[in-house]
């Protein structure tokens, strides 16, 4: 699923997901054998990116279809709607 602020361009348009059963706290915990790394990079001032990867199941009667976005004039915007399963974190490459 792509929430955003990174979308995912198709040939009918971009998307953009409206989750269901979205978890209210995300909290991220690394693995052991990474924190340390983490701890130290993010200490001396470096960004760590994550990626929060949600999967899901589409609901086929709630989900739309536009044909205008509010991005950029003629672009289309597909909007399904999806009920979240699982949660998943990883490292930004």
């Amino acid at each position: 699923m792509a929430l955003g602020p990174v979308f995912t361009a198709t040939r009918w348009g971009q998307v953009r997901f409206k989750a269901d059963n979205l978890p209210g706290e995300l909290i991220a915990i690394p693995p052991a054998d990474s924190l340390d790394r983490l701890q130290r990079e993010m200490a001396a001032g470096k960004i760590v990116e994550l990626a929060v990867i949600m999967v899901g199941r589409l609901i086929p009667d709630e989900s739309m279809v536009y044909d205008f976005s509010h991005d950029q004039e003629g672009l289309g915007l597909i909007m399904p709607f999806v009920h979240v399963e699982d949660v998943q974190y990883v490292l930004s490459p």
